[in-house]
């Protein structure tokens, strides 16, 4: 074991409080506010020196122009939306009565052509059927007695003047009946034939799984049970437009419509990435709608030129993606609108 002797300790004693009052002078100085960013400034002398001070200049001057070019230089700005390609003339078909869907008619499946009246889906409405049969067999009865009542008005010469009119009033009463069940047969009738529900257009079915989304289930009046739509007139995009970006658009459309000219769209299908279209904002829908995983969105309707696509291109329900004109900005807010945003909303409005 090592020792030290009288002097040696005397110095090592010296330097050890002369250490310790550094050590404390420094976590001192360290501890002070803002340390970190005058300690920045110190060392950024050495970007200053002869030997670095060109490249400092050069990095300043490249920063300056790309904020510059970001402020200056204007660009379009186009804001992208989802949505599908659809046929402007489409009819939902509905259930006109309560039942149970009985049979599909026969080759009615997707992509398949129908025409106007073409029966698509026989109901069954047992209920329907139960008051059907009592007024029929009511009606009948009625018939019976009244004719039973008017034979023996004209036959029978042994009756009172008094029975006479009575059965004359029974007669009249029954005569009543037999046209309040007429009416009421009628009325169920009308609804039996809403059990065969047929195609309001001449068309295509758009409705995928037919057999299996309907047959034998039980459906409401009023309930979607397929799509028709009409292939060979016009198509348009439904594009779902975030709700955060609605107010650029709004704002295009009303430039663009005082300027007499219509605000421009172009897309690309999913079917064909490779090829970009053109279309124009035909409505915009004022209430937004909360859709699945796009959120809060608003409706747009976009009118295209179905001639500028292949046959087998024009498919109902096609996904697309599309970018809106919304007008010139700078380069700088067109590139980071987004993150603008979320600095307005998420951080200055909660601070001020």
């Amino acid at each position: 074991m090592s020792t030290f002797d009288g002097g040696r300790r005397a110095r090592v004693e010296v330097c050890a409080e002369h250490g310790s009052i550094a050590l404390a002078n420094a976590l001192d100085h360290t501890g002070l506010p803002l340390f970190r960013a005058i300690d920045l400034l110190g060392r950024s002398r050495a970007l200053t020196t002869a030997r670095n001070l060109p490249k400092t200049v050069l990095a300043a001057l490249g920063s300056l122009a790309a904020v510059a070019a970001l402020v200056l230089i204007p660009a379009e700005l186009r804001l992208e939306g989802k949505g599908t390609l659809e046929p402007v003339h489409k009819r939902d078909v509905f259930a006109g009565v309560d039942g149970v869907v009985k049979e599909i008619a026969p080759g009615i499946a997707h992509g398949v052509e129908v025409r106007q009246g073409q029966l698509l889906v026989t109901l069954r409405n047992t209920d329907l059927e139960v008051a059907l049969t009592d007024v029929l067999g009511r009606k009948a009865s009625s018939e019976e007695q009244l004719v039973s009542t008017r034979r023996a008005l004209l036959e029978d010469k042994r009756i009172s003047a008094e029975e006479r009119t009575r059965m004359a009033g029974r007669a009249a009463q029954l005569q009543r009946e037999i046209e309040s069940l007429d009416a009421q047969q009628k009325l169920y009738e009308d609804k039996k034939r809403d059990l065969e529900v047929r195609s309001p257009i001449d068309g295509v079915v758009v409705t995928w799984q037919v057999a299996d989304r309907l047959l034998l289930r039980p459906v409401e009046k009023g309930q979607v049970l397929l799509t028709v739509a009409d292939k060979e007139g016009p198509w348009e995009l439904e594009l779902h437009m975030p709700d955060d970006r609605l107010g650029h658009v709004n704002e295009a459309a009303l430039a663009a419509r005082a300027a007499g000219r219509e605000l421009s769209v172009d897309y690309i299908l999913a079917t064909d990435p490779g090829t970009r279209h053109r279309g124009t904002v035909k409505e915009i829908h004022e209430q937004a709608e909360v859709r699945g995983e796009s959120g809060n969105v608003a409706l747009v309707r976009v009118a295209i030129d179905p001639e500028r696509h292949e046959k087998q291109e024009l498919g109902a329900g096609a996904t697309v993606t599309a970018r809106v004109a919304c007008g010139r900005r700078s380069l700088g807010y067109v590139w980071f609108h987004d993150v603008l945003a979320f600095i307005q909303s998420q951080i200055l409005f909660r601070l001020f």
